[in-house]
């Protein structure tokens, strides 16, 4: 399994959620003391998506 979700970058947990890797991208910030920009480079980070019937249970959806 470990293996398979480095290729894929998704992680299952059956009935609550994915572990999803996502990729950030290259974006200009500055450095606050010299006041010059700066390239911040592209990362990865991991990120958590609930499953519906999970968020519907923690938190009824609305009807209307």
């Amino acid at each position: 399994m470990a293996e398979r979700s480095q290729k894929t970058g998704v992680f299952a947990i059956p009935g609550l959620g994915r572990i999803v890797r996502v990729t950030g991208n290259t974006r200009v910030g500055r450095n606050t003391t010299a006041g010059e920009s700066i390239q911040i480079p592209a990362k990865k980070v991991v990120k958590f998506r609930v499953v519906k019937a999970a968020k519907d249970a923690i938190i009824p959806s609305k009807k209307k």
